[in-house]
């Protein structure tokens, strides 16, 4: 961390955020955003590219992932690749779980609506002189991806508590991604209450009903994590607004 490349990363900020690194304003300070540009700009170049040929004195700034990432390493050359092969091809029974939680099922019928009003609303936002409209629309569509991933994240989190972890630890990655998860149902709520001006000709009432089945989310969401809004994303929670 003391070399200046290493030092201009935060650890561990891709872990809590929508992924929109084109508005971020901590971009030049992720290292999975510094990793992309390299792979992009390889592929540009026609030069074999693989995200994960990273130098060695770029690897994880995270002082605590180094030796993760080593014990990992190790452990897959000692595993057999028929075993590898089955665990890979196996579903694990805790994402099968997560997946039929009535969390993870609401957010996925919220994203499905929402892409299928946006895309009906394709020729409106094409046409639409109004920047705030189309950047509403652009916002709702963005968040809607990555919900169902993010309350995935959140719920299949719940299930890998060890038996000696804290259960008053807010600082946990359940908790970090059903943090995100509210944030981004707080920002596609704004971008839908933009939508209920557009006129009911245009959205014949959907906006006003996509915000109710929001504020329904988010306030499962709550009750599911109480603690979540308390939990410190890094660089996001921690370094002072430009």
């Amino acid at each position: 961390m003391a070399d200046a490349t290493h030092a201009r990363f935060i650890p561990g900020i891709y872990n809590y955020c929508d992924r929109w690194c084109e508005r971020c304003r901590f971009a030049p300070r992720c290292y999975t955003h510094a990793q992309r540009l390299r792979f992009d700009e390889a592929l540009a170049k026609g030069q074999p590219a693989s995200l994960d040929d990273v130098p060695a004195e770029e690897a994880s700034t995270d002082p605590v992932a180094r030796p993760w990432l080593a014990d990992l390493e190790q452990a897959l050359e000692q595993l057999d690749t028929r075993e590898l092969d089955r665990l890979v091809s196996e579903p694990d029974a805790d994402d099968l779980r997560a997946r039929e939680d009535p969390l993870v099922r609401q957010t996925t019928a919220y994203r499905d609506q929402a892409l299928h009003f946006v895309k009906a609303l394709a020729i409106v936002r094409a046409r639409s002189p109004d920047p705030i409209v189309s950047a509403a629309i652009e916002v709702i569509e963005a968040q809607a991806w990555a919900m169902s991933g993010k309350m995935f994240r959140a719920v299949r989190g719940l299930f890998d508590r060890d038996l000696d972890d804290d259960p008053f630890d807010v600082q946990t990655y359940a908790n970090g991604s059903a943090k995100l998860m509210r944030l981004l149902v707080a920002e596609s709520r704004a971008a839908w209450e933009v939508l209920t001006g557009v006129g009911h000709a245009v959205a014949d009432g959907v906006p006003a009903r996509m915000m109710r089945d929001l504020l329904v989310l988010d306030q499962d969401i709550a009750a599911r994590f109480p603690r979540a809004m308390a939990f410190v994303r890094p660089g996001f929670d921690t370094e002072p607004a430009d």
